[in-house]
Parts: C-alpha cells; sequence; structure tokens
C-alpha cells in the first residue's frame, strides 16, 4: 500500500476544521508513506503477518546538529507479529511474539532508532480463557548529532502486563513498567512506574 498526504498547518485551525477544505495555499510539502505486508501460515500452520515501509516527506525540517541546514525527513519501519504456539482446543490461544524495529534520518530525527519485543499468551488461564499476560521490551537510541545529545545514551523500558477482558465491552489492563536511563540521560534516575488501562466498545 502507498499513499500521499498534504502536510498543511492550515487544516489543523478551527475554522478550518469547520468546513472539508481543499485549498492547498499553506501547503508545506506532502508525506508519502509506502508499506507491504505479507499475512503466512507458514511457521508450524500458525498465523503470522510481515510488514516492511518507509516514508519520505518533501517538506524541509532544520538539521538536528544547530547547523541551520534543512533537509526532509524520511525512515524505514519493519513490523513482525507471529503466533507461537496454540492449544488443541482453541486455535487461537497460545504464545505470540512481535517485533516492531524502526530507523530514522539521523539528519532531522531526534530519535536514530527503535526496537521493541513483546511476548504474550492467549488464555494462559483455562478459567479465563480471553484474558492475556504479556511482557515487553523497548530501546530508544538518541541521535548522537543532536547538539544537546552529549550527556544521552539509549533509554531501556519494561513492562508487565495483564488483560482482563470482563466482558466484550470492557478490557482492563493493569501494567507495571521498569524505565532504565529515562529520555537516555543517565543523570535522571530509573523509575518504576504502575498504570493501568481502560477499553471500552459501545
Amino acid at each position: 500500500g502507498a499513499g500521499i498526504y498534504e502536510n498543511n498547518p492550515e487544516n489543523t485551525e478551527e475554522k478550518k476544521n469547520l468546513n472539508f477544505n481543499l485549498s492547498t495555499n499553506e501547503a508545506k510539502g506532502t508525506l508519502i508513506p509506502v508499506e507491504i505486508a505479507w499475512k503466512t501460515t507458514r511457521v508450524n500452520q500458525l498465523s503470522g503477518e510481515y510488514k516492511l515501509g518507509g516514508f519520505w516527506s518533501t517538506e524541509d525540517y532544520q538539521a538536528v546538529d544547530g547547523s541551520g541546514k534543512q533537509q526532509p525527513k524520511s525512515g524505514l519501519w519493519l513490523n513482525a507479529q507471529q503466533q507461537l504456539t496454540s492449544k488443541v482446543d482453541n486455535s487461537r490461544q497460545g504464545l505470540y511474539t512481535a517485533i516492531n524495529l524502526t530507523f530514522n534520518n539521523d539528519t532531522t530525527a531526534s530519535i536514530s532508532s527503535t526496537q521493541q519485543i513483546a511476548l504474550w499468551y492467549k488464555g494462559a488461564l483455562n478459567s479465563r480463557p480471553m484474558d492475556q499476560i504479556g511482557f515487553g521490551l523497548g530501546r530508544y537510541k538518541f541521535n548522537d548529532k543532536v547538539a544537546s545529545n552529549s550527556d544521552r545514551d539509549d533509554e531501556v523500558d519494561a513492562e508487565l502486563n495483564y488483560t482482563y477482558n470482563y466482558s466484550p465491552a470492557v478490557m482492563i489492563r493493569p501494567n507495571i513498567q521498569y524505565i532504565y536511563q529515562p529520555y537516555g540521560l543517565k543523570s535522571i534516575d530509573n523509575a518504576w512506574v504502575a498504570g493501568v488501562s481502560v477499553k471500552l466498545n459501545f
């Protein structure tokens, strides 16, 4: 798939949002994303989906090194999701994994790349077949070229969560996270964060 989107700050103005706006007078450029996807059941007859994509923006952005140069933004991403195991009585239950990788143009991006991996198990408890427990790790590589990044390294996040499906309409997900070097700064203490998210379907 591919698309072309106009980058026009005029469209964010409230007066423009009230009406369908076709004007390109204030357009700054275009954003062009492209992605290819492949669905397969070749891994032990279990479903998986793999995506490779990228984007390019024709709008010029300030270089992050403070040089004053302007260049367009661009980046690449890879996403893979695969079911690893399944239960005999319910093929949708079992262990799943997902990997996300992004690579940004170092000239204009403050974060050079990110890597995330997640594992979750659907139906881990026989009494709660729709619930799932998950664990994920994420790494954020801050751009060494950013003028203010001399003290920065990588940020690493870890999360453990449990998805409680109370009903088809109500989902509750408590989680606990550990953040190593927040914002990539060694001067900031590592942190534990607890949270909960709620999803309602009407």
